[in-house]
């Protein structure tokens, strides 16, 4: 028997999660369970579904698992779901989508697959905000403000570049990382004249931590050094130029002032024992 309620526009969002893994649903819970409004229920036990209390509520949105302890509940749930909220929005999550029938695809409106989902938390709030809109039921189920609020968070978690320079790493200098990074500079002071791009290079100390934290620490390991802002922070980081030469070709005039460097250090580290 259906208990579907009448559809009005509620207070809350109300989103059903029904997987045994507690690592998803802590993860679900970050992802979207902080946007305002948000109720979410979690079901570990398939059979669950089927509690009054549950099935009392107006569930907007339904997200599933495949397998529960290694057995295939996927047709039974998705039999309750269609005849308790046949208007809510089907999610099914699973490491495993082979798991899922041809015709099992058509009854659902997604599938998210767990591990790009772990890498990628923001995958779950687009993909709501890609269905919601064409859910007619659900549209008026809800109010504005929670796709607003959606659309907020992940306005805020998008990143803006504020810097970019490609260069390699050259060497460890006591707590600092030395770096030769090609930065574009303009030449002439006209307006004609600074169409002229040129490239400089340049050697600077980043903190030593940064690389070693990315494993960046090998001499020529080519870089793209960014900063940029998510949300309301301001991050500056060293990543591997995968589209380099690995490791990168240091110039030749570029390792000759590496050697004068060296030199004088080794003369510096003598001069300081014999002070001793």
């Amino acid at each position: 028997m259906s208990v579907t309620q009448s559809v009005s526009v509620v207070e809350e969002f109300a989103i059903l999660v029904v997987d045994d893994d507690d690592g998803v649903c802590e993860l679900l819970g970050d992802c979207i369970g902080n946007v305002p409004k948000v109720k979410m229920k979690y079901l570990k036990e398939p059979e669950s579904i089927e509690d009054y209390e549950v099935m009392q509520e107006n569930f907007l949105v339904i997200i599933l698992d495949i397998l529960f302890d290694k057995f295939n509940k996927i047709e039974y749930l998705l039999e309750q779901v269609e005849e308790k909220w046949p208007d809510a929005i089907i999610i099914v999550l699973s490491y495993y989508e082979k798991e899922l029938s041809k015709q099992q695809r058509k009854r659902t409106d997604a599938f998210i697959n767990k591990t790009k989902l772990l890498l990628e938390p923001k995958l779950l709030r687009n993909k709501l905000i890609e269905l919601i809109p064409t859910h007619k039921k659900v549209m008026e189920g809800i109010t504005k403000e929670f796709l607003e609020n959606l659309a907020k968070l992940t306005e805020a978690e998008a990143e803006v570049e504020l810097y970019h320079v490609n260069g390699y790493v050259l060497r460890k200098k006591n707590e600092y990382m030395e770096v030769d990074i090609c930065e574009k500079g303009t030449t002439g002071e006209g307006i004609e004249e600074a169409a002229n791009i040129d490239e400089v290079r340049r050697k600077v100390l980043l903190p030593y931590e940064m690389f070693e934290k990315h494993d960046l620490c090998d001499f020529g390991t080519p870089i793209v050094f960014r900063i940029y802002r998510k949300g309301g922070q301001i991050i500056a980081e060293p990543r591997l130029d995968e589209s380099a030469d690995k490791p990168a070709t240091i110039q030749k005039k570029v390792q000759k002032f590496l050697d004068v460097l060296e030199k004088k250090d080794e003369r510096l580290s003598k001069d300081m024992k014999n002070n001793e």
